[in-house]
């Protein structure tokens, strides 16, 4: 027993190093030699997500519901699996994900950001603003860790990669979604870091006069 637990925990090291060398196709193969010994939540998990890698998100999308039908709260399942429909550009369902994530746990601010670009591409920009808003004021008061570089580079990174995608779409119906999302990511480049920044300023000259 000790033997098969030492291998199986072998396997999910390797898929993780797989991961980290974007060789998302080994890292699968690893993940699900690595069944049995790790818990099947966790394995579906980041089998998700290195199809999220590949950019295979209808794949993706099945295996954080695989990973959401054994631990229905979890919040990182809720926004890999909202990020993913949010690809696809089943906008309306992405949404549903986020807003569990939220109910699951306000604290969760990463889910709410996302669930603001995707109100910005649904053109609800002002709903989307009052989201963003409540996010990012609820992540000052209660001095999480999220912060303004974070925000950046998440979403940087994800505008370099839809304009990738853009760059090689010969689909017109897919350009005009990519499109559509690039013009969200770039809205809540400049919004939501400015706005946290504000907050901030704000925040902190409060606590100088309590």
């Amino acid at each position: 027993m000790a033997d098969f637990l030492t291998d199986t925990r072998h396997y999910f090291s390797k898929a993780i190093q797989r991961i980290d060398l974007k060789e998302p196709d080994k890292a699968i193969i690893s993940y699900h030699l690595s069944r049995n010994g790790i818990s099947d939540n966790i394995v579906y998990l980041n089998i998700a997500l290195a199809y999220c890698l590949k950019e295979d998100f209808h794949k993706a999308v099945k295996n954080y519901s695989i990973s959401l039908a054994i631990k229905p709260n979890s919040t990182v399942a809720l926004n890999g699996a909202g990020f993913c429909l949010f690809n696809l550009g089943k906008y309306e369902e992405a949404i549903l994900k986020f807003k569990k994530a939220a109910e699951v746990n306000p604290k969760y601010i990463q889910g709410r950001l996302n669930w603001g670009l995707v109100l910005y591409c649904m053109k609800e920009e002002a709903e989307a603003k009052k989201i963003i808003e409540q996010a990012i004021a609820d992540s000052v008061l209660s001095q999480s860790l999220l912060k303004k570089t974070d925000i950046v580079e998440r979403y940087e990174f994800q505008l370099s990669l839809a304009e990738a995608r853009l760059a090689k779409a010969e689909n017109e119906e897919r350009k005009m979604l990519l499109e559509e999302q690039i013009c969200g990511y770039r809205w809540i480049l400049e919004f939501a870091p400015r706005r946290m920044e504000e907050f901030e300023e704000l925040y902190y000259d409060q606590d100088l006069y309590l």
